[in-house]
């Protein structure tokens, strides 16, 4: 069995502009920089071909994207601990999602509560809690980037408990 998920490269120049700006939060920085479609979980290796045939057949032409604001997801006590950026324009990333989600119809729950974000890092302590609020309103770095491609990405967790992520095959989005 293989944890496998559905995904968008994103520049690691994109990374470098976040931790930079961000660098004085106690934040614990992604090393590896995605946009999640579907989370497919663990999946048999013999389904994995098959897998990559469905997602072959999904084109899409997309925009220019840029980040539009940032959230936090918490822990189970309701501390913040994720934070993610969110880009603009969404509706597309929806679109993308949705037609993911028709390529593996059937073979897969349905992500009804898709958000699309980018996990850029989680917060180490709760020593930035208090500043928090000040942080969620201050405007994300200008970068514009393309999507041109999808992933399928498994999933290996490490010795230390990260994950690390290994491009199993890309799918180019243009028709």
């Amino acid at each position: 069995m293989t944890r496998l998920f559905v995904a968008f490269p994103v520049p690691s120049v994109v990374l470098l502009e976040l931790q930079r700006k961000f660098t004085s939060y106690d934040l614990a920085f992604t090393k590896e920089f995605h946009l999640t479609l579907k989370f497919l979980g663990e999946v048999g290796d013999d389904k994995i071909s098959e897998i990559i045939q469905h997602l072959q057949q999904i084109r899409a032409s997309m925009p220019t994207f840029s980040f539009s604001h940032l959230g936090t997801f918490s822990d189970p006590d309701g501390q913040p601990r994720v934070l993610w950026v969110a880009l603009q324009p969404e509706e597309p990333l929806q679109v993308l999602h949705t037609a993911v989600e028709q390529a593996l119809q059937g073979q897969f729950p349905r992500d009804t509560n898709y958000k699309p974000h980018i996990t850029f890092g989680r917060f180490t302590s709760d020593k930035y809690l208090s500043v928090l609020p000040s942080v969620l309103k201050m405007a994300p770095p200008h970068f514009a980037f393309m999507i041109k491609e999808l992933c399928l990405y498994k999933s290996e967790q490490q010795q230390d408990g990260s994950y690390k992520h290994v491009v199993l095959a890309k799918i180019p989005l243009q028709s």
